[in-house]
């Protein structure tokens, strides 16, 4: 059996993607009904996290950090997938730890000018991001949606059947929207140091 998996490690190195469909189709399942039900996500949730984790898997036999498999495929993308969600869960306790010490001093009567003095600063640095980063960032914040639903909103004449490809297109916005989020966050601090809401 690891004789298999190992073959098909080769075969992903060398970019043969029925082997990298074969991987995605077997493990799918088992990963999916193991995250929703350990860790409550929902359908889309645990597909996002699935593709996500299956991207990082071929990049990380690509750069070559896999070399053997030894256990199969499937406690490999688990592990990859728990890693990934801690690292969600710290970033969205920071990001809200963040949020909530951005007016630590703030006086009552003050709060509603202080309120709106922020909300204007990400305003206006939204408006410089760009058109590109401002659709991901309404798309995925204003409009709630999956970054499935963002690809086939940005991509609706593209009905691919190639679930690598669809994977590959769906890790790119995710990649994407997270670059953009980085760059208003840094962006939107900055301004509110220099504007003396920090204090």
């Amino acid at each position: 059996m690891m004789q298999d998996a190992n073959s098909l490690l080769l075969r992903i190195r060398a970019g043969d993607d029925r082997a990298i469909e074969e991987v995605y189709l077997l493990c799918r399942q088992g990963f999916c009904q193991n995250f929703a039900y350990k860790w409550n996500l929902s359908t889309d949730q645990v597909l996002e996290l699935y593709q996500e984790s299956f991207l990082v898997l071929l990049e990380s036999i690509q750069v070559g950090k896999i070399q053997e498999v030894r256990q199969g495929w499937s406690p490999l993308l688990k592990g990859i997938g728990r890693n990934l969600l801690l690292v969600q869960n710290r970033q969205t306790k920071q990001l809200k730890l963040e949020s909530e010490e951005l007016l630590p001093n703030a006086t009552a009567e003050n709060e509603a000018n202080d309120e709106e003095a922020f909300l204007q600063i990400i305003q206006a640095e939204l408006d410089n991001l760009g058109e590109k980063c401002r659709e991901l960032i309404d798309l995925r914040i204003l409009k709630d949606l999956s970054y499935k639903a963002i690809y086939s909103w940005l991509n609706p004449s593209q009905n691919t059947q190639d679930e690598s490809a669809l994977a590959t297109a769906i890790g790119g916005i995710r990649v994407q929207y997270g670059r953009c989020i980085d760059r208003l966050r840094e962006k939107v601090f900055d301004r509110v140091k220099n504007t003396g809401l920090w204090n």
